[in-house]
């Protein structure tokens, strides 16, 4: 049975501090340009791998103690299961643009078929991935006052610092599945990561 390649999903994390080199100065104008840092997480991830099924397809193969639906019938392995071009393009639905997955790569089961069940693996396609940028930029001056080692902390912080659209998995359920048979099979409805967030904090340690 020629069920595809399947493959694993791929995740690059970095977390990073950097004290801004701004030089040694006297007076106010070391205040002003001391104790900046800059700092952050970056996530590059390609999407988690999606299980496409087939409402249609037999459920006589349990899955944890339940029937689990049939996973979907491909026309040929040669045939992309995913649709081409940007993320935005391909969302679907009152959007525009062709949806996530290619309905030409799934057939109908054969009526003659006595509980079929597909011929395509599990995860056989990703969803959208990800690339997100938050950013912290911290300024620490001492300005003494209770104690002459207090400091005033001043916060800034951006989620998603780059404003970058960030898209959830088409029409999925909680078990990571797509059923040929849904009208909005393949569109995309949400997304996974919010719009740019700012908020600012200043404190007094002492």
């Amino acid at each position: 049975m020629d069920r595809c390649p399947t493959f694993g999903p791929k995740r690059f994390s970095v977390n990073y501090a950097y004290d801004l080199p701004f030089g040694k100065h006297e007076g106010i104008l070391d205040k002003v340009t001391s104790g900046w840092v800059v700092s952050g997480v970056t996530v590059v991830q390609n999407g988690v791998p999606l299980t496409i099924t087939d409402a249609n397809g037999g459920n006589i193969y349990a899955s944890g103690g339940g029937a689990q639906t049939s996973t979907a019938q491909l026309c040929g392995c040669g045939i992309p299961v995913a649709t081409s071009g940007s993320d935005k393009s391909r969302l679907g639905g009152i959007l525009g643009g062709p949806g996530w997955m290619n309905i030409g790569a799934f057939t109908k089961f054969s009526s003659a078929t006595n509980n079929p069940y597909g011929n395509s693996g599990y995860g056989i396609v990703a969803g959208p991935g990800q690339f997100n940028w938050d950013i912290s930029l911290v300024k620490t001056t001492k300005v003494g006052g209770i104690n002459e080692n207090a400091t005033l902390v001043f916060r800034s912080e951006f989620f998603n610092a780059f404003n970058h659209a960030q898209f959830a998995n088409p029409v999925t359920s909680s078990t990571q599945t797509q059923d040929v048979t849904q009208s909005t099979f393949g569109q995309i409805t949400g997304t996974s990561v919010n719009p740019r967030l700012v908020q600012f904090a200043l404190k007094y340690v002492f």
